[in-house]
């Protein structure tokens, strides 16, 4: 006795058409996945996640924020530098100062090299209008 035999499917036939009453089964149309674009609409849904949070959040360190969504501080680089996030102010808050405030010496040298400028500019102006002057 053979194997067809023992399990009963040695006088079975298949019928190329169906019945009436049988079900017939269609295949199913599966549309292919553009992975890569799928891949990027999730990370950027992530990195929007992670640029709320380092915006939202000033009082947690960039460290306890990348434990949280469990990333790197390079992630963490990567997403302030693509929404344009400037850096987190550190070190001792300004608070009122006592007595009052000169302007300092870089404030002089400021005002000083803007006048020059505008000394030089007006200079070459004058310049200019006496030569235009001359030829006519």
């Amino acid at each position: 006795m053979d194997l067809k035999a023992r399990i009963g499917i040695a006088h079975t036939k298949v019928s190329p058409t169906p019945k009436k009453n049988e079900m017939q089964i269609e295949p199913i149309k599966i549309e292919p996945i553009n992975l890569r674009a799928r891949i990027e609409r999730v990370r950027q849904r992530f990195d929007t996640q992670v640029a709320e949070a380092l915006v939202e959040r000033p009082d947690l360190s960039q460290a306890e924020i990348g434990r949280q969504f469990g990333i790197s501080q390079n992630v963490i680089r990567r997403v302030k530098k693509q929404f344009n996030l400037s850096a987190r102010k550190r070190g001792p808050k300004r608070g009122p100062r006592s007595g009052p405030r000169s302007p300092g010496r870089s404030a002089d040298i400021r005002c000083s090299a803007f006048e020059n400028a505008v000394a030089a500019g007006t200079q070459a102006l004058h310049q200019a209008d006496a030569d235009l002057a001359a030829l006519k």
